[in-house]
Formats: C-alpha cells, sequence, structure tokens
C-alpha cells in the first residue's frame, strides 16, 4: 500500500526490480526500477535523478493518470480486497 502513497506525489521513486511491482509501475515511466542486488544501478537512478533539471519530479503525469483511468490498477484493487476479506 505505501507504493500507492509514494505513487500518489507523483514524485520519482527507485523501486527494487521485482514482478509484483511491475503490475503497476512503469521504468522510465513512473519509476526509476533498479535490480534489487545490483549496487551500480541504485548509484545510477540516483545520480541520474540528481543530475537532471527537474529530475526528482520525473514521472509523466499524464501516463500515470491514463493507466489509472484504463483501469491499469483494477486487478490489484481486486486482489487487495480479496485478501482483505479473508481476514
Amino acid at each position: 500500500m505505501k507504493l500507492f502513497e509514494y505513487m500518489s506525489h507523483v514524485k520519482a521513486i527507485i523501486p527494487s526490480d521485482l514482478p509484483v511491482l511491475r503490475k503497476v509501475l512503469m521504468a522510465g515511466v513512473n519509476c526509476l526500477l533498479c535490480p534489487p542486488d545490483d549496487v551500480a544501478a541504485w548509484t545510477a537512478a540516483v545520480q541520474l535523478l540528481a543530475d537532471a533539471p527537474g529530475g526528482r519530479a520525473s514521472t509523466k503525469p499524464e501516463q500515470v493518470k491514463a493507466n489509472a483511468a484504463a483501469g491499469e490498477w483494477i486487478p490489484t484493487t481486486r486482489e487487495v480486497r480479496e485478501v482483505l476479506e479473508l481476514l
């Protein structure tokens, strides 16, 4: 759920490149995905954001909104609801 909070700020995020996160995240659109164990990739991603003018706000809100409007998150919210109903 934290991921959705981070995304709601429409700021660049650097998460681990994990299959579960790729359901929602799109590299270069709303994040910079990095392999969990690749320190050089993480360093490069942070440096890229630090060097780019406005880099820390480099997500593309119009793309994020378009994905939301297209229902990209509906399967994820459905899965969360199903888990909560089991509790």
